[in-house]
């Protein structure tokens, strides 16, 4: 055998022995979601539409805020938001009893989800000013 024979056997067995290429690393998460901020929000409510502003402030684990709709109905205190990962759930008194919003925000900062109160519900979508 001739040592270039010899040398691309060896060539051949360190290739063989390394295995496949490695899978590629999975994205990291997004970073934790500050949901602070002030954003109109669009309720789809009895197939007519509700839009309105909605501020959120605080820090995590505290975080409160408020609906004000463009129809002059009275502001709606938000008592409770929840975040986890790139969700987030929102509690309120509303005008018919317990008002939920749970919504996902994507990564440009748009928020999309459901609301519901009193045996009703919609969509709910907003948009960070």
């Amino acid at each position: 055998m001739t040592r270039k024979h010899f040398a691309g056997i060896l060539f051949a067995l360190a290739l063989a022995a390394c295995g496949p290429p490695p899978e590629p690393a999975e994205p990291p998460p997004p970073p934790p979601l500050d949901p602070t901020g002030t954003y109109a929000f669009v309720a789809e409510v009895e197939g007519m539409t509700m839009t309105g502003s909605m501020t959120i402030e605080g820090a995590e684990g505290a975080y409160t805020g408020s609906l004000v709709s463009d129809d002059g109905t009275p502001p709606i205190a938000i008592s409770s938001i929840a975040v986890n990962d790139q969700t987030m759930t929102m509690e309120a008194n509303g005008p018919m009893g317990p008002l939920s919003i749970e919504v996902v925000v994507s990564d440009g900062g748009s928020i999309d989800g459901t609301w519901s109160m009193g045996g009703m519900s919609g969509g709910f979508s907003a948009t960070k000013n």
